[in-house]
């Protein structure tokens, strides 16, 4: 992917995009998608990336494409440059793959992203 290219992406994940650290009941979820109400610029992000999975949102008008777990390390490296806004919540999603027995603590840290507007 051309920086210029890493550019768009991140502008369009941090506009359209969410990113987490959510408690579930098997313990926590590490969370990268975006949707849109058209699927183009979704399939243009998958291409780039060589990686996430398009599907087509029941009962609504709108697609989402989501990250493995595994996949989101590596994009989240690409865009990490031209990011602006959510630059530290997708900074502690790669601290709560890297450092999975202290996740618990990245998930109230990115709470309170959330909360404070970060």
């Amino acid at each position: 992917m051309t920086s210029e290219e890493a550019a768009w992406v991140a502008g369009f994940l941090e506009g359209e995009g969410y990113c987490g650290i959510t408690k579930n009941g098997r313990g926590y979820s590490i969370k990268l998608a975006v949707e849109q109400k058209f699927p183009r610029p979704l399939e243009e992000i998958q291409k780039l990336t060589g990686s996430g999975r398009l599907n087509k949102l029941n009962g609504r008008d709108a697609y989402r494409l989501a990250f493995r777990k595994d996949e989101i390390p590596a994009v989240v490296e690409s865009v990490l440059p031209f990011l602006r806004y959510k630059e530290e919540q997708f900074l502690l999603l790669l601290e709560g793959i890297a450092n999975p027995g202290s996740i618990g603590e990245y998930a109230d840290t990115m709470k309170y992203l959330k909360a404070s507007g970060r």
